[in-house]
């Protein structure tokens, strides 16, 4: 669990900054005097190693205490870096306000302030004295290490928006801040919708504040297989045909407006502009109808994107595709109609614009600031291999070409740690700093503790006896689908169980029960492969939904979410999931027939029942699978296997 005694209010952030944080320095600071001593208590009874190993992270601690009181110290003297995190800190509590909280987990706020240093550190208006630049850590890279569902991605979000505030008020109003990269297009999925709600708060927020430069926008850039890479001529004649339902299927990103926040967003072709625009038909709603999201890669090349959502294989984009040199070089033209180019050519080869017309453009730094790659564990073997030599080239790219004359700032989060500063040497010919530092115990460190009353998950194993495995796990689900049923209908049992305390009048208590059960209807069911998949649905057909039926129970209803399923498939489906008001009367489905492909970056709180055919190939996936569930409430993982 995190350290939530610690936790610090946005508001804090936002009146008194520097007090709230120079008290959790304090505190950081008690506790390295803790450990430290523990280690002279205890340094005679270790061995060798680990008397270095526990020095090691004394001293690896004292960094992360040196990194934060840097950023706390910019914080105080330079207004332009004070003001940037206090627009952070109202965009994240204005985005937090209907999810029901109001602080920052302890390890991101320190995360945060500690990188504030790296991603200043070049800006020339700052002057920064020489003894302060030094302290940067640009050319190593952080390693953002939580277990999953902790927070990671709010951390780097927030580091990310702190970017995006800071580039505006120092005078780069164009141009591209961070690339947020995913191993593969399901990761991002969800991502979209979540980067999306932050960019709207903040754009508001600029507004507001009239500070100069573009709106905040989204690119979202992962290839021709999931979206378009060019709208030509055959592609336009398409997009005029059809209809306004079919443009949604084939191409939203989003379901929910980010400004809005109304389920009242639609694809068009703006043929003036060539493009694929996301708009929100809310008359009410503060983006006057123009969402600032782009999927189609030439419409990215040409309107830089503030922040870009990318697979890592789309990298690839940098050795043969030149106007890829927009995202690292910036552009010095900017058509009338169709957005910015590096050349005296238009990047819509149908433009009749003449290139006398084109705006000159001077873009301030253009080189992204920030690379986050999330699920950077995932990045290994020949994926790995691969994606090293793009990694390398796009930083001597953005140092030795771009005239940015600085590099990159690389973030990786991760749920496994593993050789974490040998996969970073391998991958980016970096440095690696894991934060938070391992600490010298198991159950505890400065932002976390294990709870030991507090049940996350609870699994259960079980092998098939006298049937063949797959029946098994029809019959399973069967039983897991007949148990909730019951109790939902029935929900005055629930409160006759050991342990059930709800609170309220008898009818209170009934509703919530019944609330409580909503959040285990829908069952999340694991298959290694596709075929065994495929196998389980047959099975569910009859007689196990037959049975279900007969008794007045409702049967087993699937989705897929496998190799074989579209982008837009995966992404409706997990948008349904998270969006619909009620999953029992809201959705047309109960239950999810998942491969691997689920294993990371689902992030759901209605999975909370989980069944397995079988047991992954390694323990790293297992723990990857089992962790979508049980993220709000008590998981349930049931393990059928005959291993």
């Amino acid at each position: 669990k995190t350290n939530d005694k610690m936790a610090i209010k946005f508001d804090d952030l936002i009146t008194d900054p520097i007090r709230t944080l120079k008290g959790i320095h304090t505190e950081m600071n008690k506790e390295l005097e803790r450990w430290n001593v523990d280690f002279d208590r205890r340094r005679s009874s270790l061995t060798d190693n680990g008397v270095k190993q526990f020095s090691n992270e004394i001293a690896a601690f004292k960094l992360e205490i040196m990194r934060f009181a840097t950023g706390i110290d910019l914080l105080s003297r330079y207004n332009m870096i004070a003001d940037a995190f206090r627009y952070m800190n109202q965009a994240f509590k204005d985005t937090a306000k209907s999810k029901g909280y109001d602080s920052w987990r302890l390890f991101q706020i320190v995360f945060i302030v500690s990188l504030i240093l790296d991603v200043v550190a070049n800006e020339q208006d700052l002057m920064l004295d020489d003894n302060i630049k030094n302290k940067a850590k640009t050319d190593d890279v952080d390693i953002l290490y939580f277990p999953t569902g902790g927070g990671k991605t709010e951390a780097f979000l927030g580091i990310l928006v702190f970017n995006l505030f800071f580039d505006r008020l120092r005078g780069k109003n164009y141009g591209v801040t961070a690339f947020l990269k995913y191993p593969l297009r399901l990761l991002s999925v969800q991502q979209v919708q979540r980067v999306a709600n932050i960019l709207a708060t903040a754009e508001i927020i600029r507004q507001a504040n009239v500070i100069g430069g573009s709106p905040f926008s989204l690119g979202y850039y992962v290839g021709d297989g999931n979206t378009p890479n060019n709208i030509d001529k055959d592609l336009q004649r398409t997009l005029l045909e059809l209809s306004s339902n079919e443009l949604d299927e084939k191409y939203r990103l989003i379901d929910v407006c980010p400004f809005c926040g109304h389920k009242t967003v639609h694809v068009v072709y703006d043929s003036q502009a060539n493009s694929l625009r996301h708009i929100c038909d809310n008359f009410e709603c503060v983006s006057q109808g123009i969402i600032p999201l782009y999927l189609v890669d030439n419409d990215i090349y040409r309107y830089l994107p503030s922040v870009i959502i990318s697979t890592v294989d789309k990298m690839t984009a940098l050795g043969f595709n030149s106007n890829f040199h927009n995202f690292l070089y910036g552009a010095g033209f900017e058509c009338p109609k169709h957005g910015f180019t590096s050349k005296t050519k238009c990047l819509v080869n149908e433009c009749q614009c003449d290139p006398a017309d084109y705006n000159k453009v001077s873009m301030k730094d253009p080189a992204p600031t920030l690379m986050i790659q999330d699920e950077l564990h995932l990045i290994r073997e020949s994926l790995g291999a691969y994606a090293s030599h793009y990694e390398t080239l796009f930083e001597y790219f953005i140092k030795h070409l771009s005239g940015c004359n600085r590099g990159i700032k690389i973030i990786g989060a991760t749920a496994t740690i593993s050789a974490y500063a040998e996969q970073a040497k391998h991958l980016y010919w970096k440095g690696a700093i894991r934060f938070p530092t391992a600490s010298p115990y198991l159950d505890h460190n400065f932002y976390s503790f294990i709870d030991n009353k507090d049940i996350g998950r609870i699994i259960v194993g079980y092998a098939p006896f006298g049937k063949a495995i797959v029946n098994s796990v029809a019959y399973s689900l069967q039983y897991l689908k007949r148990v909730v049923w019951n109790l939902y209908s029935n929900p005055q049992v629930v409160l006759n169980f050991n342990g059930i305390e709800i609170t309220g009048s008898e009818e209170e208590q009934l509703a919530e029960v019944k609330r409580l059960l909503e959040e285990y209807w829908i069952i999340l069911e694991y298959n290694n492969v596709k075929l065994e998949s495929n196998r389980v649905l047959q099975a569910l057909e009859d007689p196990i939904n037959t049975e279900l039926i007969d008794e007045g129970v409702q049967p087993l209803i699937a989705k897929k979410m496998t190799g074989d399923d579209t982008f837009q498939e995966v992404r409706a489906t997990l948008s349904t999931i998270e969006h619909a008001e009620s999953v029992i009367d809201g959705i047309d489905f109960n239950m999810i027939a998942a491969t691997s492909m689920i294993s990371h970056g689902v992030d759901a709180d209605r999975f909370n029942l989980m069944l397995f055919y079988g047991m992954p190939g390694n323990t790293a996936e297992y723990i990857q699978a089992y962790s979508r569930v049980g993220r709000k409430y008590t998981g349930v993982v049931i393990d059928n296997s005959t291993q």
